[in-house]
């Protein structure tokens, strides 16, 4: 069944036993375009925290609940990858930027900003990838930083431009994410005058973070119908 991702956002999580948070970002690979986490934001007394779990652990989608069934227990969300300890490239830059400039980058806090909160400073030891979760990768400046350069978040990508040999097609609005293999199949992109696009994620060349962009194939594009 084909998904659209963005949809997801919001969607509450039912663990085996009973609710807890909702899904909050989806990130994925984007040299392979499948899942590899979905990125959950615990409830109410855990504001704040989210928890990465893998695409695998979906049971079933509930469209009309707006909610997502999974085979963990709420003891095994909880317990999960914290999301800090594999940041999407997007949060990875800002982690370099913390440490450059000694500030607290825009989601230390996660959801606290909603509330008018001031977000927390975030202990500099949780800011450390885990081992054997995340790896080194030289930038194009040479500067080596911890992290997996191909971990991207929807979030992120859904307002990046789309661009086809110079040519700028307009902005991604979603993709399309296919259960049975967990892979995004293709993105949706809105046209500046015309309607939709469909670009197949196989046509992508490649994503680039400084310039938000999303640089496909000559003649990647379809109409979206």
């Amino acid at each position: 069944m084909k998904t659209h991702l963005r949809q997801l956002f919001g969607h509450r999580v039912h663990a085996t036993d009973g609710k807890i948070g909702r899904i909050r970002d989806v990130l994925f690979d984007d040299r392979t375009w499948t899942i590899r986490y979905l990125a959950i934001e615990l409830g109410v007394w855990l504001i704040g925290r989210q928890v990465l779990v893998p695409p695998r652990v979906i049971r079933r989608l509930l469209s009309a609940e707006r909610a997502v069934e999974v085979s963990l227990t709420r003891e095994q969300i909880r317990g999960s990858l914290d999301a800090l300890s594999a940041p999407p490239l997007s949060r990875q830059e800002e982690l370099r930027l913390l440490s450059e400039r000694e500030g607290v980058p825009h989601w230390a806090g996660y959801g606290v900003w909603a509330l008018g909160m001031v977000p927390f400073a975030p202990n500099p030891a949780a800011l450390e990838p885990a081992a054997g979760r995340t790896r080194e990768h030289a930038g194009p400046d040479g500067q080596v930083s911890a992290g997996d350069p191909h971990l991207r978040s929807v979030r992120e990508v859904a307002t990046y431009r789309v661009v086809d040999i110079g040519w700028e097609l307009g902005r991604v609005d979603d993709l399309l994410f296919d259960d049975e293999s967990s892979s995004i199949t293709a993105l949706i992109v809105r046209e500046r005058q015309r309607g939709g696009l469909v670009v197949p994620a196989t046509a992508v060349d490649h994503v680039s973070f400084p310039e938000r962009t999303v640089f496909v194939k000559l003649g990647a594009a379809a109409p979206a119908t």
